[in-house]
């Protein structure tokens, strides 16, 4: 994964935020507090969302989360209702899309 300027996200944080139709592609945003924020329509391709807090996201609409590693987060709070992935795609262990 290469570099992305929307690196060290423990100091980032995004709780609430509004982050509609932002491009977060290859992004690493390990740990990052992102509860709440609206991230419908982000472009999330290839970006490590490993232990992210995503509770209380809306991830929906067309969020693209293709080949996005999510390991270690909690997908039971944010609406993943149309969200893109694919098989590069990393869900939480025991999780079905």
């Amino acid at each position: 994964m290469s570099q992305s300027r929307w690196s060290k996200p423990e100091r980032c944080g995004f709780l609430l935020g509004r982050l509609f139709m932002a491009n977060l592609s290859e992004a690493d945003l390990e740990g990052a507090q992102l509860e709440g924020a609206d991230l419908k329509e982000a472009d999330l391709t290839n970006a490590n969302l490993r232990n992210a807090n995503l509770r209380q996201d809306n991830l929906g609409g067309s969020t693209q989360l293709q080949g996005a590693i999510l390991t270690g987060v909690n997908l039971q709070g944010p609406n993943l209702e149309g969200c893109e992935y694919d098989t590069e795609t990393v869900f939480p262990e025991g999780f079905k899309p």
